[in-house]
């Protein structure tokens, strides 16, 4: 298990990885298309969710090597929660696209799964981490507001036990 400092290095890596590739790509009149690009389209079905989004990660950081970091790109974590989600599309007109239809938000930006089962729920027990860039931050507000189940929130708004959880992932082993 990391401790403090190396979760929140192994944390800060993914983030800015995430940022350098999301922003050049960035199209606000395309939130829809511009973040799930094929190049990562993830394989769902993979042997677990785990495998899936760490892949992603991976398959991220290779299309970056050789690029050079960008400055650190202001923006919020995301948790999406899919077992809790109910498909009504809310969120998806309200965000032009940024949630698709299932509340998930565009692959290009995600972080990490991560497993709390220190939670009595199980349907908010494991949860998809999301980057935002500050610059979207009241287009995907709109989306988490309309959203009745709550199975996308901001991490910051969430309960110690779920920063404690992502303290203890290994997310995409750095």
């Amino acid at each position: 298990m990391p401790n403090q400092a190396e979760s929140s290095a192994i944390l800060d890596k993914i983030t800015s990885e995430a940022a350098d590739w999301c922003m050049p790509r960035l199209r606000i009149e395309d939130l829809k298309q511009c973040w799930r690009s094929e190049e990562l389209r993830p394989k769902h079905l993979e042997p677990n969710r785990a495998s899936t989004v760490g892949n992603l990660v991976r398959q991220r950081r290779l299309n970056l090597r050789g690029n050079p970091s960008s400055p650190p790109v202001p923006g919020r974590l995301l948790a999406y929660f899919p077992d809790a989600e109910l498909s009504d599309g809310a969120a998806e007109v309200e965000t032009a696209g940024f949630f698709d239809v299932y509340n998930e938000p565009p692959w290009g930006c995600w972080i990490g799964w991560v497993e709390a089962n220190d939670i009595q729920d199980a349907s908010y027990r494991m949860f998809l981490l999301a980057w935002v860039p500050n610059q979207l931050r009241s287009e995907v507000s709109r989306g988490v507001d309309v959203n009745p189940e709550q199975c996308i929130q901001w991490m910051d708004a969430l309960p110690a036990v779920y920063h404690e959880a992502l303290r203890r992932s290994s997310l995409a082993e750095g």
